[in-house]
């Protein structure tokens, strides 16, 4: 405990460790190579959550996954801090606060892992950009068949209905005829059913001319 307490004490302290520069036999090239190294790790890790959390911001959808982006950006962020501290030790021997920069760092990482792996089974299962462009392609394709076979189906319909007409107007002409010739030769029923054969054939020529109606609207509709 007494450790413990003495280490967050004299966290910012330096005066225990020399400068890196004097530790060792460092060669001016060995020690800048060390130093660039470093910071230019560390400006990279730095330039990567910046991105990403530009990235979120901007992002006008909701994103799957953007705990998984925080902790990824924070993981990165974190060691990258840890090379820039690395490059400073050469001149300011923190070592108790880069230990401590070090462990938050190792717990950030763990909590990476773990929301990676809690996260992994719902990600394979996302469809990637080829998968998606080839299931739009192959919806499209479904609508172009769809829209032929609607078209084939109204120009049968069309060309049905047509047909039908000329010999419903027969029988309906045929049976007035019929009816007005022999209007006193008819009995009650035949009478009956004489009127119910015309206006059999009068419902069946409106029902078919509203299905002309409706084919010609629906081709109209295609065409625009």
């Amino acid at each position: 405990m007494n450790q413990i307490i003495d280490f967050f004490r004299n966290l910012l302290s330096t005066r225990e460790w020399p400068a890196r520069w004097k530790c060792g036999e460092w060669s001016d090239f060995h020690g800048w190579l060390y130093i660039i190294s470093d910071l230019m790790i560390w400006t990279a890790y730095f330039m990567m959550p910046v991105i990403i959390l530009n990235y979120l911001s901007k992002k006008n959808t909701a994103l799957k996954f953007n705990k998984a982006y925080i902790y990824f950006a924070a993981f990165i962020l974190l060691c990258g801090t840890t090379h820039f501290f690395d490059a400073m030790m050469f001149w300011v021997p923190m070592y108790r606060l880069n230990a401590l920069l070090l462990l938050i760092t190792a717990i950030v990482s763990l909590l990476t892992v773990y929301h990676l792996i809690k996260i992994l089974p719902e990600a394979f299962q996302q469809k990637t950009n080829i998968e998606l462009e080839g299931e739009i392609q192959r919806r499209k394709e479904a609508e172009w068949k769809l829209a032929e076979a609607n078209r084939d189906l109204e120009a049968f319909v069309y060309i049905a209905s047509h047909d039908l007409q000329e010999p419903l107007r027969k029988i309906g002409s045929y049976s007035y005829i019929l009816f007005n010739e022999n209007a006193e030769k008819f009995d009650e029923k035949s009478k009956d059913l004489a009127n119910k054969i015309i206006n059999a054939s009068k419902r069946m020529q409106t029902m078919i001319r509203d299905v002309l109606s409706l084919s010609t609207l629906n081709a109209m509709l295609d065409f625009q």
